[in-house]
Order: C-alpha cells, then structure tokens, then sequence
C-alpha cells in the first residue's frame, strides 16, 4: 500500500516492488540532502522496533514479543549488510559515501518520484536532469537509475524507437542494475518490441520465464496491463481483456500520469 496526497487528502493505492520491503521516499531539500540519516532511518527503525518488544512479559503475549522483536532486528541487521544485487540500505549507504554521481543520482530518482507521485508525467521532468550518452562500463546501480529514467522519459515523449533502443542497450552492456531494474527494464523492452516489431526472435529472447514471474507479481502496474496488450496484439488478438484490465489498473495506481502515457 502508498498513501498518496490527492486534492489535498492522503488516499491509499495499491502498489509493490518486488525483493523489497517497501521503500519510504522523500522529497529531497537540497542537492546534498542527509543521505546517510535519510537511509539509516528504515534500519534504525527495524532496530528500535526489536529492542522495545523484547520486553519482560508472560504466557502467550511474551511469546509474540518476542518472535516480533527478533524479527525487526533480524530486518534491520539485514537491511544494513550491503549486498551486492540487493538495494538495501546498508549498499546503499555505501555507494553514497564512495560515490558522489550516486548521491546526484538519488535526488534526481527521488524527484522525479516526486512529480509522478502528485500526478505529474515523465514529460515533466526537466531535461537537465536525465543523463546524455550511455552509460559507462560497470557504472553504478544508483546511477544506473538515471538512465533508465531517461529512457522512460524518451518513451513518454513518443519516440518509441529511441526508447526501445536505450532499454535495450541497458539490458545488454549493463548487467549491474538491480534485479528490479533489470526486469522493469526488460517488460518495457518487451512491451515495445512486441507493439513496434511483432512476434520477433527478439521478443522471444526477452520473454522468458523468469521475467513472466516478475510480470506476475507486478500484475498491479499499468505497465503490466500494456505489456500483456502489446503481446495479445502481435499474436494476432484483440487485446480487448488486456485492455480492460489496463483500465482497472490505471484507475488504482498512484501515478496517473504515467498511466496516461502509457494509454
């Protein structure tokens, strides 16, 4: 669930992200934010959380304390080891501090959050954020964001080829994005190749089993809906269900504007 501030009042959507717990993204105040407070917040919950069940307690409701106070500091131990393929706060702490690219590219991901959030489109987003160019060989995750909102930015703006042709460079010379990186890139990849070109050997490659799971469990994105419009079409259907269910995942999401786009 997100809550979302609407005409003035928090309204509650529907809303997951894969591998995660959830993410608490903030406006940032600045170009040089608290980084490090910022993502030590979520931990430092986790923790605190933990310390305070561990109370003195009897019978049944001891136990549930317990279970519950070892499970937040096992959260909030994990979420501090910094994985390699995972964005957990303790990685992400990490490459901020190495790497002041990261840093401009988090405040540019939590920006253009910003403007999505309050109904705004990826056409609004100034271009002087998105990065020119490729990306270097084995750049950063973090940075790795910008790009892919470049290319989201590029789809929003109509020019389906140019978008194609950047989520597809991504998949193919960028093999450090994060999982859920990769796979949001590889649906749009796939929703394009299949909508511009058909049924193609490359839209076979993309289609695979791994990323049909990814697309299930993301069954509430709008993205996903015109994912499966744009495979029911070259396959030769009408795509009226697909279409239907677009609808209805479009009316639930809290980013209208990028639905719009989408439609």
């Amino acid at each position: 669930r997100i809550f979302v501030r609407k005409d003035g009042k928090m309204t509650l959507r529907r809303y997951t992200i894969p591998g995660t717990g959830g993410q608490c993204l903030m406006e940032p105040p600045s170009d040089e934010p608290p980084y490090f407070l910022y993502n030590f917040g979520g931990p430092f919950v986790n923790l605190l959380q933990g310390l305070l069940l561990l109370v003195p307690a009897s019978g049944f409701v001891r136990l549930l304390c317990v279970e519950a106070g070892a499970l937040g500091l096992m959260v909030g131990v994990m979420n501090l080891i910094p994985f390699r393929r995972l964005p957990t706060d303790g990685g992400t702490l990490r490459r901020l501090k190495q790497n002041p690219a990261a840093r401009r590219a988090l405040v540019t991901m939590m920006r253009v959050n910003a403007i999505l959030t309050r109904g705004g489109s990826m056409r609004d987003v100034p271009a002087e954020w998105m990065p020119d160019g490729a990306p270097a060989d084995g750049e950063d995750p973090l940075v790795l964001s910008d790009y892919i909102a470049a290319a989201d930015r590029t789809l929003a703006l109509g020019d389906c080829e140019g978008a194609l042709a950047r989520y597809t460079y991504l998949l193919e010379h960028c093999p450090q994005m994060y999982n859920v990186h990769k796979n949001e890139v590889a649906c749009y990849a796939l929703m394009l190749e299949y909508l511009l070109h058909g049924n193609t050997e490359k839209a076979k490659e993309l289609d695979t089993k791994e990323l049909r799971g990814y697309e299930k469990s993301t069954a509430l994105y709008p993205s996903r809906a015109a994912l499966a419009y744009a495979r029911a079409r070259a396959n030769g259907e009408t795509g009226e269900k697909e279409l239907a269910a677009f609808g209805k995942a479009a009316a639930g999401t809290p980013y209208p504007g990028d639905a719009a786009d989408l439609r």
